[in-house]
This record gives structure tokens, C-alpha cells and sequence, in this order.
């Protein structure tokens, strides 16, 4: 019998829980704390999208310099194994992610000229 009734404040601990979610996702905009974390993830892609974009973008040379002075600013700052990482996983990113292939101009069977006389 003590099972039972601890089953039955089980289900109402988990109405009052289904509930409380309910609630808590309509009032979504006004808790401050929700806000400020769907903000900073939404920061946190748009930085991760750009950061992409500029290793797909940027030339090799320009990708070891500033991986020199990554590691260079992060011995500094005494972040040593943070800027390892940083500079590591870029190198690997710009090895396998890569531009995409540009497509071939192939060259027109027929090219429209003046006739030379």
C-alpha cells in the first residue's frame, strides 16, 4: 500500500512539473535569465558561422601568421594549451574543410568571331 501511494505522489509531482514547463515556455520573453542564454548561443553561432567563413576564406599564409601570433599572445597571457587548440583545430579546419571546388570554365565549341579577311 506504501507503493501505491508514493506512486500516486509521483504522477502529481509530475502534473505539477508538466505544468511548470507549460508555463515556463510561455513566459519565455519575460524570464531575464532565459533570454540572456538563448542570447549568448545565438552570438556563439554567429561567431562559430564567421569563423568558418574567414578559415575557408583566408590564404595559407595569412592562416600560420595569425596562428603565430595566437600561440604568441596566448604564451603571453599564459593560455598555452587554449591557443594550441585554437591553432591546431584551425590548420586541421582549413585542411578538410577547404574551399569548395570551383567549377571548371570549359572552354565554348564555338566562339563567335569576326572573320578575318
Amino acid at each position: 500500500m506504501k507503493f501505491d501511494t508514493h506512486t500516486n505522489e509521483h504522477d502529481a509531482e509530475t502534473t505539477t512539473q508538466t505544468q511548470s514547463t507549460s508555463q515556463s515556455n510561455s513566459n519565455r520573453h519575460q524570464n531575464p535569465v532565459l533570454e540572456f542564454v538563448l542570447n549568448v548561443t545565438e552570438t556563439a553561432k554567429y561567431i562559430w558561422v564567421r569563423y568558418l567563413e574567414w578559415i575557408i576564406d583566408v590564404s595559407w599564409g595569412r592562416a600560420l601568421l595569425a596562428g603565430l601570433l595566437t600561440l604568441i599572445l596566448g604564451g603571453m597571457l599564459s593560455l598555452h594549451s587554449f591557443a594550441n587548440l585554437l591553432v591546431l583545430g584551425s590548420l586541421l579546419l582549413k585542411c578538410f574543410i577547404g574551399k569548395e571546388s570551383e567549377p571548371v570554365l570549359k572552354p565554348e565549341e564555338h566562339i563567335d568571331r569576326p572573320e578575318e579577311s
